[in-house]
């Protein structure tokens, strides 16, 4: 009966995400209005998951309309990730979200998040491991992974951190060249022959405070 009841609130969720993310499809699809999160995270999960090489999907009509770059970002990595088991470090939390912490080429890995700080989601009970710090002081050891992530996270390093990821104001910093250290941590964590993913905004070179281009 307790199981039968879960299920339907389950049921329920569901029915409500898909009215919310139908109301964003009606209102002109704007971005970050009620509903964006929903269609933003309904529409990665068809991406990651329809098993299509991602230059192809990249090609199509309307590809990604009216979503950030996680779309692309993701799409990425796991067109080139395989479902191979080994030790893998999210540099960055940006793997911290149950659709993508459930991929089966991210549950078949021992997963470890190093970020700033605490975030509202955890999920310990998938056997993730996480840790609260500045990466360029890590507590890990040399070469102890398989595969690095680092998905837009390098544009801020050695910014103002404290306007979104934490409140520690020692982390309130203005060294843009604070990235190459950064890069010299990645580069001991990881395994001889294991594979860095990294990923981060390009253009015209600008200071923006809390990331840089």
């Amino acid at each position: 009966m307790i199981h039968l009841a879960q299920r339907f609130r389950d049921y329920l969720a569901r029915k409500r995400q898909q009215q919310i993310a139908r109301q964003f499809r009606e209102g002109g699809y704007k971005p970050w209005t009620p509903g964006y999160d929903v269609y933003k995270w309904e529409t990665i999960a068809q991406l990651i998951h329809s098993g299509r090489p991602f230059s192809e999907v990249l090609g199509t009509e309307r590809f990604g309309y009216r979503i950030d770059e996680r779309i692309v970002e993701y799409g990425w990595l796991f067109d080139r990730l395989t479902p191979a088991a080994g030790a893998m470090l999210d540099a960055g939390s940006a793997l911290n979200f149950w659709t993508i912490v459930n991929h089966p080429k991210i549950t078949s890995k021992r997963l470890v998040i190093s970020t700033l700080a605490p975030e509202s989601a955890a999920y310990w009970n998938l056997g993730i491991s996480y840790v609260y710090e500045d990466l360029r002081q890590t507590c890990l050891r040399d070469e102890a992974f398989d595969t690095i992530v680092s998905i837009s996270t390098i544009e801020h390093v050695g910014m103002d951190n404290t306007m979104l990821y934490t409140s520690d104001q020692r982390l309130a910093e203005n060294a843009p060249d604070e990235y190459l250290p950064f890069l010299d941590v990645l580069r001991r964590l990881l395994k001889p022959g294991g594979k860095l993913f990294l990923s981060f905004p390009y253009g015209r070179r600008k200071n923006h405070g809390w990331f840089q281009v």
